[in-house]
C-alpha cells in the first residue's frame, strides 16, 4: 500500500468555516444535509401545528369566522380535495 507523506499541490485540507447560504444551497455534505433535515421538520411542525389550531378556532366558535361559508358544505368535505 502507497502512502503520500506530504500533501499534494493546491489541496487545501484546511476546515473552512461554514455560512447561512452553504445551508441554502443543493450540497451533499451529510452535516449541512442533517440540520436541512431538521429545520424542514421543525417548519413542518410549526405549519401543522398553526393549521390545527386554526380547526379548533374554528370548531369552538358556533359560528363559522375562519373558512368560508357562500355555499353550503359539510365538514369531511372541507378536508377533502375532490
Amino acid at each position: 500500500m502507497a502512502t503520500i507523506s506530504r500533501p499534494l499541490p493546491g489541496l487545501d485540507l484546511s476546515p473552512r468555516s461554514l455560512r447561512v447560504a452553504d445551508y441554502l444551497r443543493w450540497s451533499v455534505d451529510h452535516k449541512i444535509i442533517g440540520v436541512q433535515y431538521m429545520a424542514l421538520a421543525l417548519f413542518g411542525f410549526i405549519f401543522g401545528g398553526t393549521l390545527a389550531m386554526l380547526i379548533r378556532w374554528e370548531l369552538l366558535t358556533r359560528r363559522s369566522t375562519l373558512l368560508p361559508t357562500d355555499r353550503p358544505t359539510t365538514s369531511s368535505s372541507r378536508c377533502t380535495v375532490r
